[in-house]
């Protein structure tokens, strides 16, 4: 986007097979009101037209078939020019001043290590997000509405709609995804992000290690929030920084075998509590968090949801693995 030799930002897209929805995103970065930034589109070996649609963008591709999505993000960062680097998705849409918000709030605070903001789920999406739409569904069953209170009230402390809150349980609020979350009148610190969101100072991501890629397609992002404020870093959400996230249901990232893989992988790196409470309520999100496979298999008849149980232990497994592995290194 720039002839200078050292731009400020570098945006990084991972993407596969999904050419409509990244023309979309392309072409709201080329409205964007700051001019000074690189786009790299990392393509995942798509076979539609996406490699067509990118000659006709100014951007950078790099080519990697490896299914990992936080490898790819890694790769996007490793290989951009710019001492910011911002993520977001290929089913994004930005709103015009996305990259100027993001920079006015790393000058507002000058001790935060990542910025980030609304990524609002259109209403059209909303059955394509798995809380939102059991939320909605649950006003209109007893049964579910009991389950959904219990859910929302002890295992996310009435947390449920706050913005970028991470639970004692290992659950995250949603209050981010959320239309509500546009209207604050200022920016707040926060626990965690969205990766579909988001831009990190590059020297924080090389003092970190960057993104886990243990982990598959979910949680890698939480991970990495985790690690930065373990290392004294803030996370800062500014309702001016938004985009609009058309949420593609299809691919890994949305597949029960990964969603229950990489939870069971975060809970078990990531999620110490230190009071009973705080361990009983993770025993619970565990339970819920399985039993919703066993109802997603039920509800829709398809025995295929049940791959979200033996993703579950496959992520515990791969977790206790690479830890003995690590101390016999």
């Amino acid at each position: 986007m720039t002839n200078n030799k050292r731009i400020r930002l570098s945006v990084v897209i991972p993407t596969y097979n999904r050419a409509k929805d990244l023309k979309k995103c392309l072409d709201s970065l080329l409205l964007q009101t700051f001019k000074d930034f690189e786009i790299l589109v990392i393509d995942n070996g798509s076979t539609d037209e996406t490699s067509q649609l990118l000659k006709e963008y100014p951007v950078r591709v790099i080519q990697d078939s490896t299914k990992n999505v936080f490898h790819l993000f890694n790769l996007g960062w490793k290989n951009s020019q710019a001492d910011i680097i911002v993520f977001t998705n290929d089913d994004v849409e930005t709103v015009p001043g996305w990259l100027e918000q993001i920079l006015i709030t790393f000058e507002q605070f000058k001790g935060a290590g990542a910025v980030g903001g609304p990524t609002v789920l259109p209403l059209a999406c909303m059955n394509n997000q798995e809380m939102l739409s059991l939320h909605a569904k649950a006003q209109k069953n007893p049964v579910f509405k009991i389950l959904s209170g219990i859910y929302e009230s002890f295992i996310m402390e009435g947390k449920y709609a706050k913005i970028g809150v991470l639970c004692e349980s290992g659950s995250y609020s949603v209050g981010g995804s959320l239309l509500e979350s546009t209207k604050l009148s200022q920016p707040i610190s926060v626990d965690l992000l969205s990766i579909t969101n988001l831009a990190v100072k590059r020297y924080i991501l090389e003092e970190v290690g960057g993104l886990d890629e243990n982990f598959m397609f979910n949680h890698g992002d939480g991970d990495l929030f985790i690690r930065m404020r373990k290392n004294c870093y803030q996370l800062i959400f500014n309702p001016k920084v938004m985009v609009w996230h058309y949420v593609n249901p299809a691919g890994n990232t949305r597949g029960a075998f990964w969603r229950g893989r990489d939870h069971a992988y975060f809970l078990e790196k990531d999620i110490k509590p230190k009071t009973l409470s705080g361990k009983f309520k993770l025993f619970l999100n565990v339970v819920f968090f399985n039993l919703f496979w066993v109802y997603k298999a039920i509800a829709s008849k398809k025995i295929s949801y049940l791959r979200g149980n033996l993703g579950y232990l496959k992520g515990m497994s791969d977790y206790y693995k690479n830890k003995i592995n690590s101390k016999l290194r």
